[in-house]
């Protein structure tokens, strides 16, 4: 008898720990290159450089972090960096065909961003963007 308490007792306390990552609203890693992170990020950088006072379009250069906690939907905290292009915005916001500024003086950009995300309605909110200057080395 005392065997088996002593099992069971094991048993609740390793499901308990494992359970704590699991806890519906909390907060657990997010895998940055899976599919739906790869989605909100791409759409914070396109917010970016629609509402920046930027003359040119910024990319993505590399993520950070990713973080996300199960509501209605998928609360999304990302941490990524972007950097200038060579495209001008000039009306057009595509990505295509625009490579990354070179030089001493190219502006990168670390941005975080806190997004809501409801795959079954395809629905993207950006609750909070900010984005501030990097030094080159910092962007490694």
């Amino acid at each position: 008898m005392e065997v088996r308490g002593v099992a069971l007792l094991t048993v609740c306390a390793m499901l308990s720990l494992g359970a704590l990552s699991l806890v519906p609203g909390g907060w657990s890693e997010a895998d940055p290159n899976s599919d739906w992170v790869q989605k909100v990020t791409a759409y914070c950088v396109q917010r970016y450089n629609m509402e920046s006072n930027d003359v040119t379009l910024y990319s993505l250069l590399s993520m950070k972090s990713a973080q996300q906690q199960v509501v209605a939907g998928v609360n999304y905290k990302i941490v990524f960096i972007i950097g200038q292009t060579t495209c001008r915005k000039n009306g057009n916001m595509s990505l295509t065909n625009c490579p990354l500024k070179t030089g001493e003086n190219v502006k990168r950009l670390q941005c975080e961003s806190k997004v809501n995300y409801v795959p079954w309605e395809e629905n993207i909110t950006l609750q909070k963007q900010t984005c501030n200057p990097v030094s080159e080395h910092a962007t490694q």
